[in-house]
This record gives C-alpha cells, structure tokens and sequence, in this order.
C-alpha cells in the first residue's frame, strides 16, 4: 500500500502553491492519486514525486505546461521531447547571454560610479582611456521630443553593433580552441 500525502504537505515538500497543485489537477498535468470522497481532500503518492519533480525542473526552463503536459503523459514521440528540450536550452541560453549583458552593463556602472566617487564628485580630473572609437550621427534636433527619438536612435544603433562585436568575439573565442 502507498503513502499518500495531502495537498499541503506536497506543497511544502516541493514548494509549490496549494492553488498551483489544483491548477495541474484542473489541467489534468497532475491528478492526485486519491480524493476523499466525504471532503475532497486530494492525496498524492510518493510514486509521483518524480512527476512532480519533472514538472518543476521543465517549467523553471520556461517550458509551457501544454509542452510538459504532453510530454508527460506520453503523447509525443520521444524526438518530440528531445526537440523541445533543444528548444528550451537554445531559449535559456539567449536568456542567460541576455542576462550577461545586463549584468557587464551594471558591473560597468558601479566601476564608473566608483571611480567618480574615489575621484571626488567636485573635482576635476584626468582620466586616460587605452583606446576609444569615435562613430558620428547626423542628425539634427530642434525640440526636445526630437532629441529624444533621435538619441533613442542612436543608442539602438550602438546596441545593435556592440552585439555584433560581442558576436564576432564569440566566433573568434570558438575558432581559438
């Protein structure tokens, strides 16, 4: 005989919202083993930990509970599931490059903060650069609407190139090794 465990229990043990576990169980992505019959009260086993386990572990890759629905009761092929794994890790690694950019972005900002705060705010000082790349718009602004749209076109631009370089750099790291 098994052991079952409540609603609440299996919340705890795998973090999960009591208002989640009815959600897969309105879904049918995860029907408790038993349900009183007296007072509705659902009850898991431990043989579905693992399936709890797998549902957890694919929706923190961002993968839809159609996808894991599917693959969990088994109406896909087995290709179908190796695919939308592929599909899953090609998204968390443009999520991860993402983050990468954001976090250089930040770790360059405290740096420069840093520097003016060691500098002095009220002071004036010189700071020697090791190269630097001067690009030229032109563009020509009357208002300040109109600088705006055409600074946010700009910074658009640069964003667009510096990909392209960390991209060509990406290229060079792999032909490297």
């Amino acid at each position: 005989m098994s052991t079952y465990f409540t609603i609440g229990e299996i919340s705890k043990f795998f973090n999960i919202p009591i208002k989640t576990l009815r959600y897969y169980d309105e879904i049918d992505l995860l029907k408790p083993a038993r349900i009183n019959k007296d007072n509705k009260y659902r009850y898991y086993s431990v043989e579905q930990f693992i399936k709890i386990d797998l549902i957890k572990h694919f929706k923190a890759t961002g993968m839809s509970l159609e996808v894991i629905k599917s693959i969990l009761n088994s109406d896909c092929s087995i290709e179908l599931v190796l695919e939308n794994i592929k599909l899953q890790s090609k998204k968390l690694e443009h999520k991860i490059n993402e983050l990468t950019n954001v976090k250089n972005y930040l770790d360059n900002l405290e740096k420069n903060i840093s520097q003016n705060i060691e500098y002095g705010l009220d002071e004036i000082f010189i700071k020697y650069n090791d190269e630097r790349i001067y690009m030229n718009y032109d563009v020509v602004s009357t208002n300040l609407e109109e600088l705006d749209i055409n600074l946010r076109d700009v910074i658009l631009d640069l964003e667009k190139i510096i990909k392209k370089l960390i991209l060509k750099r990406e290229q060079l790291f792999l032909m490297i090794y």
